[in-house]
């Protein structure tokens, strides 16, 4: 995703384009045995900010998908709440992520719903 950001040429890039070698490597690992090597040069060392990984360096993407996450976080009505629970609950946002896989950057009510109702079923 990030030299898809990065690069002039998007995912036909050279860089892309062996990573997506690389990754059916590790797809067919268990029938090849083959394993996958990623090189240094593939080795990303920032991501774009629409990634969202707090605990890495990142930089404002200008391309489409950055563009509509820039937005999105600006005009989410639920978005200084979402701000407000990370401070106060994040061993509960934690759980969440590690229970369901789903990072919560801006949950509309319909997803805290179908949490909710996960986590009673639970």
């Amino acid at each position: 995703m990030v030299f898809a950001d990065k690069e002039p040429l998007k995912a036909m890039s050279k860089p892309w384009v062996e990573l997506a070698h690389q990754f059916s490597f590790a797809v067919n690992f268990n029938k090849t045995g083959v394993p996958a090597v990623i090189p240094p040069h593939l080795h990303v060392t920032e991501y774009p900010d629409f990634m969202e990984k707090p605990d890495k360096p990142t930089y404002q993407s200008h391309n489409v998908i950055g563009k509509l996450f820039s937005r999105s976080e600006r005009h989410c009505p639920a978005h200084q709440l979402c701000q407000v629970l990370y401070k106060w609950h994040a061993s509960f946002m934690t759980l969440i992520w590690k229970w369901t896989g789903m990072k919560l950057t801006c949950p509309t009510p319909s997803t805290l719903s179908a949490i909710t109702t996960s986590w009673e079923t639970r």
